[in-house]
């Protein structure tokens, strides 16, 4: 017997899918339910991360776990962004760019 999987942007595990279901709502879809409950479950700090020259991202936290990111555009539509790094206020990646607060620091040729 074979199981489905279930998408991350599928409802959570208290609503019902229909054709009206909203996946943009915040809490309403399997992915935010995920998080919460990951994020809640103990504090984490970055023990390590690795920024590839193609702006993937692969980030490991002290108890273990692994966050890998991939970028999927070469646009500068916004992937990712860390908040309050270090003495900037965010860290922002787009498919083409960093920048650390308004200034871009690498960019893809």
């Amino acid at each position: 017997m074979q199981t489905q999987q279930k998408e991350d942007y599928e409802p959570n595990s208290q609503t019902q899918w229909s054709m009206e279901f909203d996946w943009d709502i915040l809490g309403n879809n399997l992915y935010d339910e995920k998080i919460k409950t990951w994020l809640e479950s103990h504090d984490r700090t970055i023990s390590d991360y690795k920024l590839e020259k193609n702006l993937d991202l692969t980030v490991t936290f002290d108890d273990g776990d692994v966050l890998e990111i991939f970028i999927n555009t070469t646009t500068t539509t916004e992937c990712w962004r860390f908040f309050e790094c270090n003495s900037h206020d965010h860290v922002v990646v787009s498919g083409k760019d960093v920048l650390i607060g308004d200034e871009v620091v690498y960019a893809l040729e």
